[in-house]
């Protein structure tokens, strides 16, 4: 095939590239109810005798979509010798899966919604999730991805990424593998387009998938309006430089915490240090803004 000219292209060109290299991720993104091209109602385990008939096919392309960012930033690590072939692999299958437990995720809102007493994140709720799957005779092994599917994603996985030093900068933790941090990079740098369910207008002001900066992406998002927690709520840092949860600035001095500021800084601020790293692996030598240079490497 030409080089793909279009977003459109680009994700049918990788789709089809994915499932010859990728096909357990795949079987995955089937199994969780999300595959972009097979489609087919679920019941909801958190709703006796409900099916759920939303199309996630969406969240199927944002995957592929996340994956194409994965596979971009791995084989520039490869092509720098910084990493061996079969970590690409690994890298690139943990992008595509990362979302395969969004479905289940909705409809446990949907049971929330309509007054089931559950928690939408809670240990119990997965658990029932996998009692449902385990009857239809999918085994545990194949259900663990979708158990830890998209922990290195989102706002709730930002206090395993960053920790404070005593002199009050923040950097990346450590103890992060590259495949957390590319998948967590890659999917706070897609921009994918979100259409009214029930109106079919877009919610987002982008109608095309675009490879963007933090920033752009919440603009194109309406994060603002459309998750005003991300504003309020955040994080801070206990004496020992770890990362905390806090439903406030007031909240975190109350705590005894400090470093306070909102999700959507933090969410901002870690993608540009993880961008910062792989620029130095990449290309130590390349001096531009490390967000800039990796926005420009998807685009490639």
């Amino acid at each position: 095939m030409d080089r793909p000219h279009s977003h459109e292209e680009l994700a049918a060109f990788y789709k089809e590239k994915f499932k010859k290299e990728q096909a357990t991720a795949f079987e995955i993104l089937k199994l969780g109810g999300v595959h972009p091209d097979y489609q087919e109602p679920m019941p909801n385990p958190y709703m006796e005798g409900e099916m759920d008939n939303e199309n996630f096919a969406n969240i199927g392309e944002h995957c592929i979509d996340v994956g194409i960012c994965a596979d971009k930033i791995a084989t520039a690590l490869e092509n720098a010798k910084q990493i061996p072939s079969d970590e690409k692999h690994t890298i690139v299958h943990q992008a595509i899966v990362h979302d395969s437990n969004k479905r289940f995720e909705v409809m446990r809102r949907k049971a929330q919604k309509a007054d089931r007493p559950l928690e939408v994140y809670s240990r119990s709720a997965y658990e029932t999730m996998f009692s449902v799957m385990q009857a239809k005779g999918y085994n545990e092994a194949d259900l663990e991805y979708l158990k830890t599917a998209g922990r290195e994603t989102g706002h709730s996985s930002l206090v395993n990424f960053i920790k404070m030093n005593p002199d009050g900068t923040v950097e990346i933790r450590t103890d992060r593998t590259l495949a957390e941090l590319v998948v967590h990079m890659a999917d706070d740098m897609v921009a994918s387009p979100l259409k009214d369910v029930k109106t079919g207008d877009f919610v987002t002001k982008n109608s095309t998938t675009k490879f963007v900066t933090v920033a752009e992406r919440m603009d194109l998002g309406n994060f603002e309006s459309r998750y005003p927690f991300l504003y309020q709520e955040g994080i801070a840092f206990d004496e020992a430089g770890n990362a905390i949860e806090v439903k406030s600035e007031q909240s975190a001095r109350e705590k005894d915490l400090h470093g306070f500021q909102n999700y959507a800084y933090w969410q901002a601020e870690t993608t540009k240090l993880i961008c910062a790293k792989f620029q130095d692996l990449i290309n130590r030598d390349n001096k531009k803004d490390p967000e800039t240079f990796i926005k420009e490497l998807l685009n490639s």
